[in-house]
């Protein structure tokens, strides 16, 4: 385990412990989920613990090694019992504060650097399996778990299954998709949901047939259309990129909801309100506290692959990179049918062709 990805949770872990707290620790997933723990949770009594780790400490006999110890709550516990207890600990500032505390054997190690023991007992609690990563890498540190316990002895761990969850948002398939209305090529965004992520069911908004995004306002580069939506989890609910259009031009819009349903649209610095004029086709990731664009550009005679870094406040963007080895020209081969060819500039013939009446 590498000492600096800990570095937060020591810094928090001494906050607390010299006078703060209020102080919590924010847990940010990859897809944006976000968890607060107060700090005082570590720094919980003996008779506060949950009953998973009063299970765990009564089952603890002879020598034992805790292991990610962190401000030694367990530790304590097993001391006040009268057990020897070493305590182990990969950050330096949490070895500190549990010998403060008065934790009578730290060890300030990486637990696959440490050699000592053997021991009666491991004890592993608050999740800390999850350090091993992968099923590799518990392997790994099974292994190396023989060689610090004793014949017959034991390894008590608690864990936490990521993928489950309480929260409605997170059990269960979500997808926005372009409703055609009447011509082709003239959408309405759409929304359902699915247990299975095949059989979906759908969730109707308080547009026009259900759709949950629907056309802008006259003057807005989406009053005709709205289609083709990528979206995002967030903390705070889903953020949609989408292409709108508006019979006489088209771009990329952004809007934010906190249920996937209710949408509201989020004004970017082009004209009608668009983020990004002529992109369509797009993709977008979270990447290094900025959202990361690839989309197909439309000029007047080819399509282009283009890219473009969207700040978090989503009203601003830097110029599309448009390189000419992704130059896609106008015609192209059918996926669908051999034999004929697509041509992208078809499509926008038919939408300015199209108005609101149609």
């Amino acid at each position: 385990m590498i000492v600096r990805a800990m570095e937060p949770y020591g810094a928090a872990l001494q906050a607390y412990y010299h006078g703060r707290r209020g102080a919590e620790l924010i847990v940010r997933r990859d897809d944006g989920q976000e968890g607060r723990i107060p700090l005082k949770y570590f720094f919980r009594d003996a008779s506060d613990l949950t009953a998973i780790e009063k299970a765990a400490l009564d089952r603890c006999s002879g020598s034992i090694l805790d292991i990610g110890a962190g401000s030694g709550i367990h530790s304590l516990a097993l001391q006040q019992k009268g057990l020897a207890v070493t305590a182990l600990d990969i950050n330096p500032q949490a070895a500190d504060i549990m010998r403060s505390q008065g934790v009578k054997t730290v060890v300030c190690s990486d637990i696959f650097a440490f050699t000592g023991g053997p021991f009666d007992t491991l004890l592993l609690l608050g999740h800390g399996i999850g350090m091993v990563q992968t099923m590799d890498g518990l392997q790994r540190f099974l292994n190396h778990a023989g060689t610090l316990v004793k014949p017959g002895g034991r390894i008590l761990l608690d864990s936490l299954d990521v993928t489950v969850s309480r929260d409605p948002l997170n059990l269960t398939y979500h997808m926005w998709y372009s409703h055609v209305i009447i011509q082709p090529f003239i959408f309405r965004i759409g929304y359902a949901r699915s247990s299975d992520g095949i059989h979906w069911t759908k969730v109707p908004g308080e547009g026009v047939d259900g759709a949950v995004l629907d056309w802008g306002h006259a003057g807005s580069f989406d009053e005709l259309s709205t289609a083709w939506p990528a979206v995002i989890k967030t903390k705070e609910g889903f953020m949609m990129w989408y292409f709108g259009y508006s019979g006489s031009g088209g771009g990329t819009g952004c809007a934010v909801s906190s249920d996937g349903i209710h949408w509201n649209r989020v004004a970017g610095g082009e004209p009608g309100g668009a983020c990004l004029v002529g992109a369509l086709g797009l993709s977008v990731l979270p990447m290094d506290d900025q959202f990361k664009m690839w989309y197909a550009h439309i000029d007047e005679d080819r399509i282009n692959l283009a890219f473009s870094q969207i700040n978090t406040g989503l009203t601003t963007t830097t110029a599309a990179v448009r390189p000419e080895q992704f130059s896609l020209e106008q015609n192209y081969p059918n996926p669908f049918n051999a034999e004929t060819t697509m041509a992208e500039k078809d499509v926008f013939d038919q939408m300015r062709k199209s108005d609101r009446g149609c």
